[in-house]
């Protein structure tokens, strides 16, 4: 029994699904806890318990390969929306360069990529902002070079419950619902 698996099953079942997402996510990337000490945790609450749902969803959504609350959310929308499932930080080697998208849909050539601001604001991860712009110009410019279609949204993208922004963004690139969520 993990404390973690714990906490962050109450979060969602308080929280909601957004919430629990987020600390499950966090909480299996930083080893604080297991996909089957989570699933462990949610079969430990009685029936009919409040907010069970919403714990059973985020267990079955969290995910380890999540590198930040935007991109758990995005996950999230795009359950929602029943978009196809993306596989997450997809790695790609172009020229000898290694670069890895947030999301990847399987059997195509669609990435996309949640932006937070912070990335771009001065020395954001002890690199000047220009240098940072200019980074991920070169990086997009290598994907697209390579085959690959691009698609960014942000965090005003991807935070209304439906997500219609987000949703518009990916479907310009081919991504469509399916009906059947994941």
């Amino acid at each position: 029994m993990s404390n973690a698996s714990d906490t962050v099953v109450d979060l969602a079942r308080w929280g909601g699904l957004t919430q629990g997402v987020c600390a499950m996510d966090a909480a299996l990337a930083g080893r604080r806890c297991t996909h089957a000490e989570l699933a462990d945790a949610v079969d430990r609450l009685p029936t009919g318990a409040r907010g069970i749902r919403s714990a059973r969803t985020a267990a079955h959504l969290a995910d380890e390969s999540a590198e930040s609350p935007g991109e758990s959310v995005s996950r999230i929308r795009m359950w929602q929306a029943t978009l196809p499932r993306p596989a997450l930080q997809h790695e790609v080697r172009i020229d000898g360069e290694l670069y890895r998208l947030d999301f990847l849909w399987p059997h195509t050539m669609v990435g996309g990529e949640f932006d937070g601001r912070i990335k771009y604001t001065k020395n954001s991860f002890g690199k000047d902002a220009d240098d940072t712009v200019w980074d991920e110009r070169q990086r997009e410019l290598a994907l697209i070079r390579a085959g690959y279609d691009v698609a960014r949204w942000t965090w005003k993208d991807a935070w209304p419950n439906d997500a219609p922004t987000m949703c518009r963004e990916l479907a310009r690139h081919g991504i469509h619902p399916t009906g059947v969520r994941w």
